[in-house]
């Protein structure tokens, strides 16, 4: 075997694994920030401080069906709003939802996939309403 197939063979496994983590890494921030506006440590904090009260408006407000859920979501961002602004802290309407999606989806109360579809059905509501 020549010398050189083991050095070749670890730079390759090293440049996979940078151009992997890169990949992955760009994929997550993108999914997590859509625009670079959210501030992650004042998301955290209003996270901190309306955690119980969402699940517990969550727990008694949604009885689990889908269609049910925008307008729980949506009661659930006016409950984070409202909790933000108390404490002198704002957020715009992404990091709003964000506090909520990561809440509702810990919490196990829906899944990411439906919390996004329920923002979707509102932000159509919304549309359509303005219309």
């Amino acid at each position: 075997m020549p010398h050189w197939i083991w050095p070749t063979m670890i730079a390759l496994v090293v440049i996979d694994t940078v151009v992997a983590f890169v990949i992955v890494r760009r994929r997550f921030s993108a999914s997590v920030v859509h625009d670079g506006s959210v501030d992650s440590a004042r998301v955290h904090q209003v996270g901190k401080m309306v955690n119980d009260r969402l699940v517990a408006h969550m727990q008694s407000s949604w009885n689990g069906a889908n269609a049910e859920l925008p307008e729980a979501l949506r009661r659930s961002v006016e409950i984070t709003r409202g909790v933000a602004g108390d404490s002198g802290i704002t957020l715009d309407e992404a990091g709003l939802r964000l506090v909520v999606t990561s809440i509702v989806v810990v919490h196990k109360l829906a899944s990411r996939r439906a919390v996004a579809r329920a923002f979707k059905s509102l932000d159509a509501e919304t549309k359509h309403a303005a219309a």
